[in-house]
């Protein structure tokens, strides 16, 4: 439904919508109840009826990225399944580095091993790059003890202050949390 809202292809599309959440209800187990697909819900604010959800599609409009209903009885194509499988192999040794201390390697790859402001010229577009690296360094060192540091005492290992962070930022962004909230 990518035609502007309030328009008769719009409305027919919403119509239509409804009509196939009605059709597909005994694939939801038979209720009532649904995830809202609006752009201000995206299928996350828990569930409504499909009077609020007609009323949100026609304030709001459909979140477009929402494209396989999957929330409201669709189901995946067998293509699309397969054609999202990874032709990667997949081997059985784990990873002994955790996700997040990859993910802080990688921003900061560009960095030398030991900053050293000898390695850089004396111009001042030396000294300002050899400053920088330093700022950088300091934050990767930061963010690397973050990733390791665990959370609490004799908690998990996979339990660290960066995870702990990540989780809470994808919470505030996930459910439009405003910064007075966190502080």
């Amino acid at each position: 439904m990518k035609a502007p809202r309030g328009s008769r292809e719009y409305m027919s599309g919403l119509e239509l919508f409804i009509y196939f959440l009605i059709e597909n209800r005994p694939n939801l187990g038979g209720t009532d109840w649904y995830s809202c697909p609006c752009v201000k819900c995206r299928n996350r604010k828990g569930m409504n009826d499909l009077e609020h959800i007609h009323e949100h599609l026609i304030i709001n409009g459909l979140d477009t990225t929402y494209r396989t209903w999957i929330h409201h009885g669709e189901q995946l194509s067998r293509s699309y399944v397969n054609s999202q499988s990874s032709p990667l192999p997949t081997n059985n040794v784990e990873d002994p580095c955790p996700p997040l201390v990859s993910m802080v390697n990688d921003i900061f790859e560009h960095l030398p091993n030991e900053v050293n402001a000898t390695t850089f010229s004396c111009n001042n577009e030396g000294v300002n790059q050899a400053q920088t690296d330093l700022e950088e360094n300091v934050k990767y060192k930061e963010l690397m003890e973050d990733a390791l540091l665990p959370l609490y005492p004799y908690c998990r290992e996979e339990h660290t202050r960066l995870v702990a962070v990540v989780k809470f930022l994808s919470m505030k962004s996930r459910y439009n949390i405003s910064n007075e909230c966190f502080t």
